[in-house]
């Protein structure tokens, strides 16, 4: 079985996206906070996309996993000045997560991924679906 093993390491924080209709829940992180907190750091969300620019000001690292809703061109820009200032981005894609679209007839339109909606924000780092 694994076992984590305490490393010196600066404590810090890293963000997980939760402004964005994302379809993850915190208690679905457990294991890979037991892994950051082994290694000094904290994994905090991000709730309101107003706070992005603030929370990214002391963060160490950004994930976003599934989201739900666009990244704004304001919101994008934030980030890439985040990873040019050696900020750490980890984007998460999952086909099995979705939302099921209809019309306002109450028929079936169509299926939700979340590429799309990181898309704009992965172009810019190079590794767009």
């Amino acid at each position: 079985s694994f076992v984590d093993r305490e490393i010196d390491a600066i404590p810090g924080t890293v963000l997980i996206d939760l402004a964005h209709g994302n379809r993850v829940e915190m208690a679905e992180l457990n294991v890979l906070q037991a892994r950051l907190s082994a290694r000094g750091q904290r994994l905090e969300p991000i709730i309101q996309a107003e706070d992005l620019a603030r929370q990214l000001h002391y963060a160490r690292a950004l994930i976003i996993v599934s989201p739900g809703l666009d990244w704004t061109p304001d919101e994008i820009q934030q980030v890439q000045r985040f990873v040019d200032k050696g900020g750490r981005l980890l984007l998460v894609t999952d086909p099995t997560r979705f939302d099921v679209i209809y019309d306002e007839w109450d028929i079936y339109v169509g299926l939700d991924h979340d590429a799309p909606h990181l898309n704009d924000l992965a172009a810019h780092f190079e590794f767009a679906h």
